[in-house]
């Protein structure tokens, strides 16, 4: 694997750590803006999906590189 494609691979798994953190504080905004204690349960239940998906993928593609 090239350098250019392996950074090409990092900027993405980025993207998409960034985009579940997104997803989780939207899940937790929705959680805090509903009534229903079941809506509620739901939201925060996909809050914790969205962050342990985007940890997982701290876990898997960014071990021993820089956060720029």
């Amino acid at each position: 694997m090239s350098r250019k494609h392996s950074v090409s691979d990092s900027a993405n798994l980025r993207k998409q750590e960034l985009e579940c953190l997104r997803l989780e504080a939207d899940c937790l905004q929705l959680a805090g803006a509903v009534d229903s204690p079941l809506l509620k349960s739901h939201f925060i239940g996909m809050a914790q999906k969205w962050s342990a998906l985007a940890v997982w993928g701290l876990e898997q593609g960014y071990q021993g590189q820089d956060f720029n």
